[in-house]
C-alpha cells in the first residue's frame, strides 16, 4: 500500500460533516438491510473515500475488512486505484461519485448525481451518498486522533493545527448531540434531512 497523506479539515467542516452523517448511518444501514447495497461494496466506497482523505486509522481498519472478505493487497490497492480490471462493472459508476466527492468535500456536480440515479436508482443511490458521507465523518475523527496519537509518540506533526485536531478528535462528544439537535430541529420545521444534492 501506498504511504497515506493526511489532509486537513476544519471543525466547521467537521460540524457539517458529523450533522449529515447521523441520518446518512441511518439510512446506510436501512439500505444494507433492504439489499440496495451490499456490506462489500461499503468498504469498497469506504477505502475509496479514505484513500482521497488519508486516513490511516480508517485505511487499516477497511483494508483489514478486505482482505477478510478474501482479497489480496494487490487487489485492493488496484480497486483503491480504480483500475478497470480490479472494480466490478456495477461498482465503479458508485465508487467514482464517491471519490469526486471526498475530493471535492461533497460539492458535487448535478451531472454526477443525475448520473447515480440513472444507474443505481434513488434508493441505492442514497445508499451510495449515505455510505460516502458515514466514511467522511470517520475520516476526519480518525485523521484527528491519528495526528493526536503521533504526537504522543513523539512523531513530527507540524503541519498539522493541534487545536483543530484536539477538536475533532473530542469535540465529537460536544458536536454529536448538537448535530442530533440540529436535525430535530430541522425535521420539526419541515424539512427533512436532505441527502440528495
Amino acid at each position: 500500500m501506498k504511504q497515506m497523506k493526511a489532509r486537513s479539515f476544519t471543525v466547521s467542516q467537521f460540524f457539517k460533516t458529523i450533522t449529515i452523517a447521523l441520518p446518512s448511518l441511518r439510512i446506510m444501514k436501512r439500505s444494507k438491510k433492504r439489499g440496495f447495497i451490499s456490506e462489500e461494496f461499503i468498504n469498497h466506497i469506504m477505502l475509496v473515500v479514505t484513500e482521497v482523505n488519508g486516513c490511516a486509522l480508517c485505511n487499516y481498519f477497511h483494508a483489514k475488512d478486505a482482505l477478510e472478505q478474501g482479497m489480496s493487497p494487490e487487489q485492493i490497492q488496484a480497486m483503491i486505484d480504480l483500475e478497470d480490471h480490479a472494480v466490478e462493472e456495477y461498482e465503479s459508476t458508485g465508487l467514482l461519485f464517491s471519490q469526486h466527492y471526498a475530493d471535492t468535500f461533497g460539492e458535487i456536480d448535478s451531472k454526477s448525481w443525475d448520473r447515480l440515479l440513472e444507474v443505481y436508482g434513488k434508493d441505492s443511490a442514497m445508499a451510495i451518498l449515505a455510505a460516502t458521507r458515514v466514511i467522511m465523518f470517520g475520516n476526519i475523527n480518525g485523521i484527528a486522533f491519528g495526528a493526536l496519537g503521533d504526537r504522543l509518540k513523539g512523531r513530527s506533526v507540524s503541519d498539522r493545527n493541534i487545536f483543530v485536531d484536539i477538536c475533532n478528535s473530542f469535540g465529537v462528544i460536544l458536536l454529536l448531540p448538537l448535530a442530533f439537535t440540529s436535525n430535530i430541529l430541522t425535521m420539526k420545521k419541515g424539512f427533512k434531512s436532505d441527502l440528495s444534492v
